[in-house]
């Protein structure tokens, strides 16, 4: 018998009152518990959103989304201080940053890695990061940090989860904990973050440019299941080449979005 955790997530999304889950280990689905929990004073009740007592929601189905607000945060990693590698040498770290919440909304993306620094270390490039999300009051923000290791083999060095509907605009210090949520002398992240509604702001256009292609991406993919499971290869083929002019598309808008900051 092992003590591992399944995904909380799932029945967050769905409304659960109680999700039971083995708190002695120190996996990233307690951590993700640890996460949501942080809100209401962490008095261990969290209300839940509007959208969860609504009996007509299914986070399912983005016919239920279309009603709420969006949100497009930017999180730009700046730096960091005091983040120590198990044994000896001196670390290489990156950070990733993955959103967690309704299948839509579910995404990750890293920085690049700085060589041999761990007390320090500080990002210039490729450190802004932009996130899109349809149902922001569902979502969780898990920011883990990495040492890149001789091989390019990541190795657990923090990390920290927050409710994306906690975080707040502005320059802002990240505690860093461990794997077991137990806070890591002084190691922490300095971010940027900025939270706006994407139909309202300056590249509103180029937003709506990303749902559509992002559309286009899942019913291509859906497609392509189709054939492959009847076994039309060659159909199947030229969907795929469309779709990867798809996700080369969503590629170089949001580097032209990113450009315009």
């Amino acid at each position: 018998m092992e003590s591992s955790n399944y995904d909380p997530m799932m029945m967050w999304n769905i409304g659960c009152q109680m999700v039971a889950l083995n708190y002695q280990t120190p996996d990233r689905q307690m951590q993700l518990h640890e996460g949501r929990f942080l809100m209401n004073g962490r008095c261990g009740y969290v209300l839940k959103p509007d959208i969860l007592r609504n009996k007509d929601f299914n986070p399912y189905d983005k016919r239920s989304l279309r009603e709420m607000e969006p949100l497009t945060l930017s999180v730009t990693i700046i730096g960091a201080r005091h983040l120590v590698k198990s044994g000896r040498g001196i670390a290489s770290p990156f950070v990733e940053i993955e959103i967690v919440g309704i299948d839509d909304d579910i995404t990750k993306n890293k920085t690049t890695t700085i060589s041999d620094n761990g007390l320090n270390p500080i990002w210039k490039d490729q450190n802004n990061l932009v996130f899109d999300l349809l149902c922001p009051e569902l979502a969780l923000i898990h920011f883990v940090v990495y040492d890149e290791d001789t091989f390019g083999e990541p190795n657990f060095l923090g990390q920290a989860t927050f409710p994306v509907c906690g975080l707040k605009s502005g320059y802002r210090s990240v505690p860093l904990k461990n794997g077991h949520s137990e806070d890591l002398d002084m190691a922490a992240l300095l971010v940027y973050i900025e939270k706006r509604n994407p139909r309202e702001s300056e590249d509103s256009e180029i937003y709506s440019c990303l749902q559509d292609l992002r559309e286009r991406k899942d019913h291509l993919s859906a497609q392509i299941e189709q054939f492959e499971r009847r076994g039309e290869s060659e159909r199947a083929k030229r969907l795929q080449e469309e779709l990867e002019r798809t996700e080369k598309d969503i590629l170089e808008k949001n580097e032209e979005r990113r450009q315009k900051k």
